[in-house]
């Protein structure tokens, strides 16, 4: 295991930047929009990848203004209702950047060390689980359990037995798998030290004082009276079929599941950025690379256009992409409501158009 500190300078933590006011209407304008050069060139873009599929919502910002914030396609293809900017999608693993702040507003207010191993928690472990800490958790290399073990979803408690029992598959902190029940149990670890609901925290602690008011997970109540993009799955446009979402299961929390639009996620990048959710030293932690690239809940990538904050999610019927390049002040947010393949060549023809390299986006 290796870890590359992160500079992020004048981006989060200068005295250049102005304040922004999350969730104001100059920060995060209301209703769709193309505007200037660069968001007109992205609309065209996009308008020719839903002539081929694509259906979803997109916003880009560059330097605190939004030049697109738009809807693709249809949210639901049997009423024929149409993506807006304001339409909620399951952005899938892009939940676990909520989950992993969570913790790290635990951690800055010492209501838990990152350094504590599970049991402090959780209760006992068996070996080698013991030594497994919070912080393998957030770098998935806890190594607990085997890849395709079985596990019980359906309460807190039976699912953290479930991990106890299942076979292990490394010694804690040897090895790395991406896998999503390390950040099932970090949900758990959250609920036990705050003694809240999971998702009652998230609000509590974030969505609130973000002003991320269309945000929850997909089975909440607040949903019915909101506009949720139905998802489609199948391999081609011609097999798109819609699913249900996602059922409230315990286990669906932390690594997946929330519903959001393009708009709350960028005030949740402003709330960050200005220090409005967490600490200087918190953020430092989250956007620092352990393993590989891998953050906490985050990617963090060296490119040719500087540092790449990064975070992208996927089920069968949605995909979702978050990506901020925090040198050029650039944000690129995009959410699909289906899973056919539209999420990389999207995100890489904006990245082209915004980088200039307009003339050779497909």
């Amino acid at each position: 295991m290796f870890t590359t500190a992160i500079v992020l300078g004048l981006l989060l933590f200068g005295t250049q930047l102005p304040s922004v006011t999350v969730c104001d209407d100059v920060s995060v304008p209301p209703g769709d929009l193309a505007q200037g050069q660069l968001g007109h060139q992205f609309d065209d873009f996009l308008v020719g990848m839903t002539e081929k599929g694509f259906s979803g919502a997109v916003l880009v910002s560059r330097r605190g203004e939004v030049l697109l914030k738009k809807g693709y396609g249809y949210a639901n293809r049997e009423a024929h209702e149409s993506n807006s900017s304001e339409t909620l999608f399951n952005i899938a693993s892009v939940s676990k950047i909520f989950t992993a702040a969570a913790i790290l507003d635990l951690d800055e207010r010492r209501k838990l060390s990152l350094d504590d191993r599970l049991s402090e928690y959780l209760g006992p472990f068996p070996t080698p689980k013991s030594t497994a800490t919070i912080h393998h958790l957030l770098t998935h290399t806890a190594g607990l359990v085997v890849r395709g073990a079985e596990l019980q979803y359906q309460t807190r408690d039976a699912f953290v037995a479930s991990v106890k029992n299942a076979p292990v598959e490394a010694v804690p902190g040897e090895e790395f798998r991406y896998t999503n029940a390390g950040y099932t149990l970090l949900a758990a670890i959250v609920e036990v030290v705050s003694g809240m609901p999971f998702e009652n925290f998230l609000d509590e602690r974030f969505f609130e004082p973000a002003c991320m008011r269309h945000t929850a997970f997909v089975w909440d109540d607040r949903n019915r009276t909101l506009p949720v993009a139905t998802g489609y799955a199948g391999k081609t446009v011609e097999q798109l079929s819609p699913r249900p979402p996602e059922s409230d299961v315990w286990g669906n929390r932390g690594p997946s599941d929330i519903a959001t639009n393009v708009g709350d996620l960028y005030r949740w990048i402003l709330a960050v950025q200005d220090r409005k959710i967490l600490s200087k030293a918190s953020i430092e932690k989250m956007f620092t690379a352990y393993v590989g690239d891998e953050g906490y809940g985050w990617h963090v990538v060296d490119t040719e256009f500087g540092r790449l904050l990064r975070r992208g999610g996927g089920l069968p019927e949605f995909e979702s992409s978050l990506r901020w390049y925090i040198d050029e002040d650039l944000v690129i947010v995009v959410l699909i409501n289906n899973h056919i393949g539209f999420r990389l060549p999207v995100v890489q023809g904006l990245e082209k158009i915004a980088f200039g390299r307009a003339e050779i986006v497909q």
